[in-house]
This record gives structure tokens, sequence and C-alpha cells, in this order.
């Protein structure tokens, strides 16, 4: 027979092994009542390759049968799927507690060095008895980064047998996470003013031809829509000449891939001469008299995005593997043409490949505070950096919102790093941490950006990391703010 020393070396020694139980379902079962123990004031943190739990942990005296024994185990479980014991407890049942007594009475001091749990407890049985408290605190080292979760598995224990309950996965109360104002962050940084302002329009346009055909006919099918799109989109532009002036432009056409591919590079170039036309007719010879006209061929690309998206089609392996083999243009359209599918293609898929794009590189006068607040309603784009800051620091100055000017900024601008760490403030001190992290994340090389990252790791629960980068910013122009940090987080 077992001896009760030999169960809890047993049971240590399996924990690795043991699968994730139903605590509900096996604590019921079997008379234990972990269900019912309470882990209060959890703190949890992980500091400089050190591991500190500290809590208090409430258990009522009923929570092991009287001829029984609970085993808590606490484990650290890493994101590096390492498992890392911490000391355990045994609540021994009234009538368990002189068994296990003798049975330590007779280990060996190497004996009980292996098994020396971090507390013993001895549970009356009774329900209404006021609960034990036990307070546990214990330091771990861990390997280098790691980053985990701390879990307390359960294992009952009698004269005969040892089984696991189930487990608890445990996470920091609410109350003891980090809060941060705006002292704790990076201060605003300014923008400075862009000498010339330059921008790109970027117009798509599907209009509709007869076959083989290239003459703009804004009356045929749908391209009445596209005319007035079209319209809409360049009516700042051409309504302001005084605020807009184009630099550069072109328009490229494309065809749909079928027919020989000489002719097509010719038709799409047409096509696109032909909107040029349409353009020079409407607006005159000095805005797009320039253009550039570019004749693209069958639009291989376009066919291959349209496919790639399409993942209900049964054909979209068979297509994608004919476009992805070194084959020539005709030689595609040979296999394409001997698909079942290929009557649908001409239907469906092809016709918005008969495309054409124009672009636009304009130039943009500055703007005045007022005209900047109108400009932000409809063409935020043509904004700088500085000019949303100065909107952003009047509505603060109002007591308005300005959360959505940064956004404007940060997103208008993704090179801009002023731009991405002024909003990344406002997302921590909104609390939006997984929002911020996209904003931070590409800049973890950026100085200017280590303060608002060590901010972000501490209130993600990551101390290690949040110390690292802090210390990092006292070398920076944050040297003071993370320096108070450092101090207020106690890092």
């Amino acid at each position: 027979m077992k001896t009760f020393t030999t169960y809890i070396i047993s049971c240590l020694s399996s924990l690795l092994l043991v699968a994730t139980l139903s605590s509900v379902t096996l604590t019921a079962q079997s008379g234990f009542q972990t269900d019912a123990i309470q882990y209060e004031s959890l703190q949890v943190r992980n500091r400089a390759g050190v591991l500190s739990v500290s809590c208090q942990i409430v258990i009522p005296q009923d929570a092991t049968p009287r001829s029984k024994a609970l085993l808590i185990q606490p484990v650290y479980k890493t994101a590096q799927a390492e498992e890392i014991l911490l000391p355990h407890l045994i609540l021994n049942g009234k009538w368990q507690a002189p068994y296990y007594e003798r049975e330590v009475a007779l280990q060996s001091h190497e004996e009980y060095m292996n098994t020396r749990p971090y507390g013993v407890a001895t549970l009356s049985g009774q329900h209404d008895a006021e609960p034990l408290t036990i307070n546990y605190e214990v330091t771990q080292a861990l390997p280098k980064d790691a980053t985990g979760v701390l879990e307390m598995r359960y294992y009952g224990m009698d004269c005969c047998d040892t089984d696991p309950l189930g487990l608890l996965a445990l996470t920091p109360a609410k109350p003891d996470r980090i809060t941060i104002t705006e002292d704790n962050l990076s201060p605003l940084l300014a923008a400075q003013d862009e000498p010339t302002k330059r921008r790109q329009e970027e117009i798509e346009l599907r209009i509709n031809y007869r076959f083989d055909r290239s003459e703009v006919l804004p009356n045929y099918r749908q391209n009445n829509e596209q005319l007035t799109a079209l319209s809409n989109a360049l009516a700042p532009i051409l309504k302001d000449p005084t605020s807009y002036k184009v630099v550069l432009g072109s328009i490229t056409g494309y065809a749909s891939p079928e027919g020989p591919e000489l002719h097509n590079k010719g038709l799409s170039e047409r096509r696109a001469q032909s909107i040029k036309q349409y353009l020079i007719a409407q607006y005159g010879e000095t805005l797009f008299g320039n253009l550039q006209v570019i004749g693209a061929g069958a639009d291989w690309t376009g066919l291959r995005e349209v496919i790639g998206r399409s993942t209900g089609r049964a054909d979209q392996e068979d297509v994608l593997s004919i476009l992805s083999a070194d084959y020539t243009p005709e030689r595609r359209q040979e296999e394409l043409a001997k698909l079942s599918t290929y009557g649908d293609l001409l239907r469906n898929v092809y016709p918005p490949l008969r495309r054409s794009t124009l672009r636009l590189e304009y130039e943009v006068r500055a703007f005045s505070l007022e005209e900047s607040i109108e400009v932000m309603k409809t063409r935020p784009k043509d904004l700088s950096v500085s000019e949303l800051n100065r909107i952003a620091h009047v509505y603060e100055q109002q007591g308005r919102n300005a959360d959505e000017v940064y956004r404007i900024a940060a997103t208008g601008n993704p090179t801009n790093v002023g731009a991405q760490l002024n909003y990344s403030r406002r997302l921590l001190l909104a609390g939006k941490l997984a929002e911020a992290w996209q904003i931070l994340q590409p800049l973890q090389a950026e100085p200017a950006a280590y303060n608002n990252i060590g901010v972000y790791y501490m209130l993600s629960g990551n101390e290690q990391l949040a110390e690292q980068y802090l210390r990092q910013a006292l070398t920076t122009t944050d040297a003071a703010v993370a320096r108070h940090n450092l101090e207020a987080f106690a890092l």
C-alpha cells in the first residue's frame, strides 16, 4: 500500500501530464468544494525575469471531505509552453490529518525537502465555520522573456488514490490594474509645416464600351453613373483652382484578357485616350491636356485578384493554377477557354476588368484654421499634420473631444512618427490597448516611442518589457516622464 507521502510525490511528478478536467463536475462527484475557494487581492508580477505571486486564499472549512486531503498546486503556464510549479498547499480533512502527520514524521529529511509544501492546514468540515485564510506570497525565477498565466490545479487524495479535480485560471483583479494620466505619456509632438503639400488622387473608372470600340458613350449602360462619380471626385480641384494645382497626371487603360495581346494593348490605350479627350472636352485643355496615356493591355493582375477573392468559385484553383504557370498570354487564354466555367468568366468576371485608372498629383495651399475645419469634413487628406494638430489644440481648449482629429492625422500620415504617437496617447488614455498596439508595434525601434510602449506593456501586465522600454526612454527626450513612470510603477 502506498503511503501518503508517496501519493504526494506521485501527484507532483505527474502534474504536467494530467489533462484539464472540469472542476465543477469532478468536485461535485468527489465531495470536494474547490469552486468555493476564493483568491483575494491577487497580484501576479513578472519583472526582470522574476515572477512574484501574492494573494489571500480563502478556504471554506468544508472544502475537503473529512477523510481526504486537497492539494492545491499553483502552476505558471508560459506562452512558451513551459509549466513552472510553485510551492503547493495541503488541506487535510479532520480525519485525514493524523494520518498525514504520522507519515510526515516517518519521512527522511530528503523526502521531506522533496515534498515540502508552502503550507499545511486541517479543515474542520463544518459548513458554517469561519473560513481559513492563507497569505500566499512566493517568488520564482523565470526563463528569459517568459510570459504566461497562473493556474491553480486541484488534486484530491486519500489513503488509496490521487485524483485530479480540475483547475482554475487566475487573472489579477481589475482594481489592481494600473491607471494612467497624461503625466505618464510622452508630450504631444508638434509637426513642421509642409513647405509644399503634394497629394495624389486615384479614381477608378469602369466605362462600358461597345464590343471592340473605344468611344466614351455617356448614355451607354451605367456610364452616366461612372462619369457623375468622376465629376464629384474632381469637384474640389475643379471648383477651387486657387487652392489646388494639378502637377502631374496619367490615365491607364486596361482590357479584359481575351483576343490577341497586341490588340488588347492597342485597345486599352485607345480607350484611355478617349477618356482623356472626354476630360478635355468637359473641363478644358489646361487641366487635362498634359495627361499621360498608358495602355496596359490585358488585366491579368486584376483577374488574379478577383479570382483570389472569390473563394466560393468551383474553378478557383484551376484558374489560379493557369495564371501562375509560365505561359504566354495566348496560351493562358487557350487554357482558360478549356474550362467548363469559361462562359461565366466572360459574362461576369471579364467586364469589370475593362477599366481605366485616373491618377492626379496635385499641390494644395495652406489653409487657415477656419478653412481647415471645413476641409477636414470632406477631404482631410488635403490637410497637413500641423493643420490637424491646430484643430485638435483648439478643440481641447474648447473642451471638445479631439480623438477623431488625432485619428485622422495618424491614419492619413502612416510614416509621420509624431502623428502616430499623438494618437497612441489618446488610445492609451482610453484604455484601448489593442488599437494602441497597432499604432505602437511598428515604432518599437523609434526612440520617441519608447516611453509610450513602456506604458502599453505596463497596462498589459508585462512588467519586464515595461521596464525595458522605460529604461531605454531614459536616454531620450522623454527621460523625465520615463523616470516618473519607473518610480510610479515601482519598477
